[in-house]
């Protein structure tokens, strides 16, 4: 029995690992091509083509095929798509909205890593729906002022054997290897949600194996493309709030982006207007920890996966980029010199006495392994203390492996914390394997570290099949073990939890979650059920969850609710709910309402009720484009209660 077990798990890693990525030769055009969508013009005669579409899911040939063509010249890549479909009227394409979600849509996209880096953080994603619609995901993150992401162009038609679209996107976008004969890694991919089938040029199998991806072979990329090496915003905010200790004010500030060739970026940001970017809000369901909230503010979004220092699920962040929450000036510089190294460097300044600098330098080993030190240091009246740090991530076929070191300095103290982890993943099922400790005096100012003074250990596997079978069209579930102890050997917490769903073929979820722990002698158990109802849709999608039990050892229910409705073209409303009953009530109601002007203005509003509080907040926008964008903007979206505020912002790209 064992043999046998272990012989399916070898058969089930080569069948991940085992397979040699298809290859196409770069070929240029001498002239610009027309991005219209139409393919019957034969401007695509001389282009690369790409045929052999398969279902990501079971590696066969996709039901309803795929032709791709792709060429450049010195200033844009071309990319265009032939999908066919024997029920063209079936067709699915509901968002306008320029980066905007494709959920249960027909859409098509284009991924290119240049640095054939064998990383997910280093491709760059060109996806459009079949009205158009463009979203992109840019490599290492980029701001959202449309001329620091650079503009990229599609266009797409529909005829009776399916349909087609035209992609052109600058090479300046990219951060890429300049020269002849560079290799890069691509693939083509189509979602067709009425045969629920993902298809792909490359087969990455479920396990998304990133160095299966297609190798763009003999590229000629070009030197530059720039006209000048740098880019700026200028902005100005006069605003009246009557909570203020200054009831008019003006606030201005400017930021440059300075690009002297693909491979290197800066940034500089003075005056920063951080109070008028809408944050996430963090709900109210229990957490015995302080909660890790997405950064939604430009100057952290640039470049963010060059200082994003260790991966997930460790024992925590080391550095939290909303620890720092103001600043006066700011710099950060990133790159990569070759294919193998990069770092980043970053500094603020607040007040003219707080500094926080934060630097990260990674080398990739052979074709998956990589090695990264990185520090940070504050010094000043809020935040003062030092930490270093390493991490060496390994991967060879279906087994992967981590080991991470830090060590703060906070005046003669110091303490530090590390991890090692083991992993092993092949199509439909994931397990991994960690321990950490970190010492009780581990507290990085600018990091979110929860549970000092504590090691542990714990497994996480996880189960997948998105395989379609008669009214079920994909099923999950998950397992959780985990056990802390202090740092002495005593008994700190122990937990154990089972999350599973399914999906069916109307398009309803439907969920059980089940847990049980025990932290510092108090018990806790609970029973949960979810559902999605309309899951891909979020044009009319309603999600609950409802769970019970008791929280050290006191009972307990949390409740949320959900619901998301276009009500008419262009009209979003999002109202949602939550109660945690334990030791008390605590109740949050949020209701989001959102207007599709035309393509370049919108009006956006919020409104969020919690234990007897309100703050509400409307926005107006017009921009989206080059040029100057406007903003006009009552109350502030990120306070605690409605705030009598009048603001209009003005940011102007040159």
């Amino acid at each position: 029995m064992k043999a046998a077990a272990g012989l399916l798990l070898v058969a089930l890693s080569a069948g991940a690992w085992g397979q040699n990525p298809p290859e196409l030769p770069f070929q240029a055009t001498s002239t610009p091509l027309t991005i219209d969508g139409n393919l019957e013009t034969g401007e695509w005669a001389a282009a690369s083509q790409v045929t052999g579409f398969i279902d990501i899911v079971t590696s066969a040939a996709a039901p309803e095929q795929t032709q791709a063509w792709l060429t450049s010249d010195a200033e844009f890549i071309y990319v265009a798509f032939a999908c066919a479909d024997s029920q063209p009227d079936t067709i699915t394409a509901r968002e306008r909205q320029r980066g905007a979600s494709f959920q249960g849509e027909d859409l098509v996209a284009f991924l290119i890593d240049p640095f054939a880096s064998n990383r997910y953080n280093n491709q760059f994603e060109f996806t459009v729906n079949a009205l158009g619609t463009q979203n992109e995901r840019l490599g290492a993150g980029r701001a959202t002022k449309q001329e620091w992401r650079g503009d990229w162009t599609a266009a797409t038609q529909r005829n009776e054997h399916g349909w087609t679209a035209e992609i052109r996107i600058p090479w300046r976008m990219l951060d890429y290897p300049a020269g002849p004969n560079q290799t890069m890694q691509i693939n083509f991919i189509r979602s067709q949600p009425r045969t629920r089938v993902s298809s792909a040029w490359a087969d990455l199998t479920l396990a998304g194996r990133v160095q299966n991806l297609g190798r763009w072979t003999g590229v000629n990329a070009p030197v530059t493309t720039r006209e000048r090496d740098w880019q700026g915003l200028v902005y100005a905010v006069p605003q009246y709030d009557e909570d203020a200790e200054k009831t008019f004010s003006l606030r201005s500030g400017f930021d440059l982006r300075y690009r002297p060739d693909s491979r290197l970026t800066g940034v500089l940001s003075v005056n920063p207007d951080f109070r008028n970017i809408e944050q996430a809000i963090a709900d109210i369901s229990f957490s015995r920890t302080e909660r890790s909230l997405a950064d939604a503010r430009p100057f952290f979004q640039e470049g963010q996966e060059y200082f994003n220092l260790f991966g997930g699920f460790t024992f925590g962040q080391l550095f939290y980029s909303r620890r720092i929450d103001d600043f006066d000036q700011g710099i950060k510089v990133f790159g990569t010199p070759n294919d193998r190294l990069s770092y980043g460097v970053l500094a603020t300044r607040e007040d003219g006495r707080q500094t926080d600098v934060v630097t990260r330098v990674a080398q990739r080993i052979g074709s998956l392994d990589s090695l990264s030190f990185f520090s940070t240091i504050s010094d000043g009246p809020v935040r003062s203390d030092a930490m270093v740090g390493t991490q060496y991530s390994m991967e060879s076929g279906s087994w992967g492996g981590t080991i991470r070191l830090a060590r703060r300095q906070n005046g003669s103290r110091t303490s530090g914390a590390a991890a090692v982890g083991f992993e092993y993943s092949v199509p439909r099922f994931f397990v991994v394997y960690k321990a950490d400790t970190v010492d009780a005096d581990f507290r990085p100012s600018l990091g979110l570290i929860n549970f000092q003074g504590t090691r542990r250990h714990y497994v996480y596997s996880e189960f997948s099949d998105p395989t379609i079978r008669g009214g079920i069209h994909d099923m999950s579930g998950s397992v959780f073990l985990e056990e802390r102890q202090t740092q002495s050997g005593g008994a700190f917490s122990k937990s154990a939890s089972f999350d599973g769903s399914l999906l069916t073929a109307q398009d309803l979820r439907l969920g059980i979650s089940l847990a049980t722990s025990e932290f510092q002698g108090l018990p806790s158990r609970s029973a949960g059920l979810f559902f999605t109802i309309n899951e891909r849709n979020r044009f009319s999608r309603f999600n609950g969850f409802i769970n019970g039990g008791e929280i050290d050892g006191d009972p307990s229910r949390y409740t949320s609710f959900r619901a998301e409705q276009r009500l008419a073209p262009g009209l979003d409303m999002s109202l949602g709910w939550q109660q945690l009953d334990w030791r008390g009530k605590t109740e949050q109601t949020q209701l989001s309402m959102g207007y599709e002007i035309n393509a370049y203005q919108s009006l956006n509003g919020r409104v969020v009720w919690q234990d007897g509080e309100s703050n509400a907040y409307l926005a107006f926008r017009q921009g989206g484009r080059e040029g100057l964008d406007v903003y006009f903007i009552l109350g502030d979206a990120n306070a605690e209660r409605t705030r009598n505020r009048a603001a209009l912002k003005l940011v102007w790209a040159f």
